[in-house]
């Protein structure tokens, strides 16, 4: 039996922000099938010009942000183990096809992400650890306060404690 990904995507439903979760069923509508590339690439490459590729094994920081600047998102593809659907150590086709395809349909997403690989298209990643930090913002722009994100008044998303 494999990962559900009715199941993972639905744990975003009553904590998600709203704009994820107002485009997140045009992506792969809830527990239907983990989509492919192609069908991802198709709704964000004509919003945002951007698309998703598929990375083999591990890539650098340097290598990530560089294509960041080109449009493109290395995307893993690698799935999570069906035991433990809702928790995996590390991004995975899920996580990377429902969870960043859907904010890579943004346009401010998108932009930010093109001047993150803009920014560090000549940065020495051996020598600057400082500079792998756009790739945390990247994913975790947002705002906190008291340990939680927010969207408008209401408290959405717990944040991990660091």
């Amino acid at each position: 039996m494999g990962p559900d990904p009715g199941r993972a995507a639905s744990v975003a439903r009553p904590t998600g922000v709203r704009d994820y979760l107002e485009r997140r069923d045009d992506i792969a509508p809830p527990g239907t099938h983990i989509p492919q590339l192609a069908e991802v690439n198709a709704l964000i490459s004509e919003r945002t010009g951007f698309s998703m590729f598929p990375a083999a094994g591990l890539v650098t920081a340097g290598t990530f942000l560089r294509f960041l600047g080109r449009d493109v998102f290395l995307a893993t593809q690698d799935i999570r183990h069906h035991s433990r659907p809702l928790d995996t150590p590390e991004p995975d086709v899920v996580h990377e096809l429902i969870g960043l395809g859907v904010t890579l349909g943004r346009p401010l997403v998108a932009e930010l992400s093109r001047a993150f690989g803009h920014a560090t298209k000549d940065a020495d990643f051996a020598a600057d650890r400082g500079a792998r930090t756009p790739l945390l913002v990247h994913a975790r722009v947002r705002r906190r306060r008291g340990g939680r994100c927010r969207q408008g008044v209401r408290r959405r998303v717990p944040l991990e404690r660091r």
